[in-house]
């Protein structure tokens, strides 16, 4: 799949760079000669469910407002913007401010420091307690 695919889409977390299979993958990817990687942080999803939420419950209003009323006021037209974009701006932060510490982790990056189901887990399975061969072994 990896090897059909024009860009690499990240979902990432501040922890990506702490798991194994995840720093794999990328390696996958440049050893494949691919360049391009889009990170995107988890928390934009998030918080693009609640930008559409709220337009949501906002069109909702609005019909609501303009079957009883029969026209839809302007303060109710650029209030909702103006909200919108108040709220998207405010919510934008925390993600934006994740994404800034993205360079710190790629400079900071050691394989030796990743981590792993099994070796977290002592190489027996928490459900079945049979031993787990170690991922680091498959990987270097």
């Amino acid at each position: 799949i990896l090897r059909h695919s024009e860009r690499l889409v990240v979902l990432w977390t501040e922890s990506y760079f702490t798991r194994l299979w995840c720093t794999y993958e990328l390696a996958s990817w440049f050893h494949l000669g691919k360049s391009q990687i889009r990170f995107v942080p988890v928390s934009f999803a998030v918080l693009s469910c609640m930008l559409m939420f709220a337009l949501l419950a906002e069109l909702l209003f609005a019909v609501v407002y303009e079957m009883q009323t029969g026209l839809i006021p302007i303060w109710l037209v650029f209030g909702s913007w103006i909200m919108f974009s108040l709220f998207g701006a405010i919510s934008a932060q925390g993600p934006v401010r994740e994404l800034g510490s993205l360079p710190r982790q790629l400079s900071e990056f050691s394989v030796q420091q990743t981590r792993c189901f099994c070796c977290d887990s002592d190489h027996i399975h928490p459900l079945t307690s049979e031993n787990m061969l170690c991922d680091r072994h498959l990987v270097y």
